[in-house]
């Protein structure tokens, strides 16, 4: 693959993956009160270039005074795929490593907003691809005992190296079959980690054939995005028509990217 196309494709996750953020963070903090303007930062920037972006938090006159805590990680995520603030992970692909967040706390009252000043320079040594990070901005808990209650927004930091080059990679770590006879929720986890140096959408395909060749069925997982050097779970569903009988059984595990280019496969076996 080209690094034309590479850039091209990039840009064109970047947009769609931008979307389901702003409306996320947008439809999310409704419920708990908490508006915020101008939450994620997507640019394409160069080494050196100082950064400062502005996030806007408000809360209802309706509301009763809140006092929030603010801080910026590395954009860690689960097997899940959920996106969450790492402050104890280095990745050399992380903006939290030059980028700073002002205030670290503050306090408002009903009807008040803050603004959050996300700033930094561009190290003139990054690594080529891509740099992320997640701005966390909650309310400090309250609660007694083990339980409390916080609540918040996620302000994702999307940056690209101008003029780098971008490479796409990943690799298989695990194809689970522990949930796939499970009467509530049959799935194969296929764990894929992106070793390439920006994010990505992927998805899964498991072909399940006997010692004959003889295909029961075939699934695909949803497309997730994925950040560099995280590994996420993908999820494939299971529906089988029958019963198998005894025996052994094939997994072919396969995971594309979004043009449906092969990134990597793996087969296991199970026995009945």
């Amino acid at each position: 693959m080209t690094i034309d196309k590479l850039k091209e494709k990039r840009a064109m996750l970047t947009l769609a993956f931008a979307s389901l953020l702003i409306l996320s963070a947008f439809i999310a903090p409704v419920s708990a009160s908490i508006k915020s303007v101008g939450g994620l930062l997507v640019a394409e920037v160069e080494p050196g270039q100082h950064i400062e972006h502005e996030i806007l938090v408000g809360i209802s006159d309706t509301d009763p005074a809140m006092d929030f805590e603010v801080k910026i990680g590395w954009y860690g995520q689960t097997l899940e795929g959920a996106g969450g603030t790492t402050m104890d992970v280095y990745s050399p692909y992380s903006a939290a490593e030059y980028l700073e967040v002002t205030p670290e706390s503050f306090h408002l009252e009903p009807g008040e907003s803050a603004t959050v000043i996300v700033e930094g320079d561009v190290p003139s040594d990054v690594e080529e691809g891509g740099s992320y990070g997640l701005v966390d901005i909650c309310t400090v808990p309250k609660g007694e005992g083990q339980v409390s209650i916080s609540i918040g927004i996620r302000a994702p930091i999307y940056l690209t190296i101008k003029d780098s080059d971008l490479e796409l990679g990943g690799e298989i770590k695990e194809v689970n079959l522990s949930n796939l006879f499970s009467k509530f929720d049959p799935v194969i986890l296929v764990a894929f980690e992106n070793t390439g140096n920006y994010h990505y959408k992927a998805s899964a395909e498991i072909v399940l054939e006997d010692e004959d060749g003889n295909e029961f069925f075939t699934t695909e997982s949803r497309p997730q995005t994925i950040m560099p050097t995280n590994t996420i779970g993908l999820r494939l569903p299971v529906e089988l028509d029958e019963d198998l009988e005894p025996g052994t059984y094939y997994v072919e595990a396969t995971v594309f990217d979004e043009d449906g280019d092969e990134l990597d496969s793996d087969d296991t076996t199970f026995d009945v």
